[in-house]
């Protein structure tokens, strides 16, 4: 069962696992935007915009460009096959309709059976 020992613990682990990863790669793009003119230090605000211009030029790629490829439905359609994949009892969506106010799954089921 869970609990918020538990909950904190895996946070905590999480935090651990990717926190020498994070700070390279915040070197990286304080260095990339140093080289571009950027003068200071950079601030949460600026963090995204110059990780945004490292990605488009060192992959030739920008998030507008790859939006296609990971719309809602695609995604959650992926999610779902995954999921089926693993452990029963895990949800598995045969179809679904996006609304406006979220996903509504028209089936929604568990290798036991139907949910919804």
């Amino acid at each position: 069962m869970a609990t918020l020992d538990k909950a904190e613990a895996l946070l905590e682990e999480l935090r651990a696992a990717s926190w020498d990863a994070a700070v390279r790669d915040l070197a990286e793009v304080q260095a990339f935007a140093r080289e571009r003119g950027f003068e200071g230090e950079l601030r949460q605000w600026d963090v995204s915009f110059w990780a945004e211009r490292l990605r488009e030029e060192r992959y030739a790629i920008t998030d507008e460009q790859l939006r296609p490829y990971f719309a809602l439905p695609a995604v959650l359609e992926g999610l779902f096959a995954v999921s089926s994949l693993s452990a029963d009892g895990l949800p598995r969506c045969a179809a679904g309709v996006l609304t406006s106010a979220g996903l509504s799954p028209s089936k929604t089921e568990s290798k036991q059976g139907p949910v919804l």
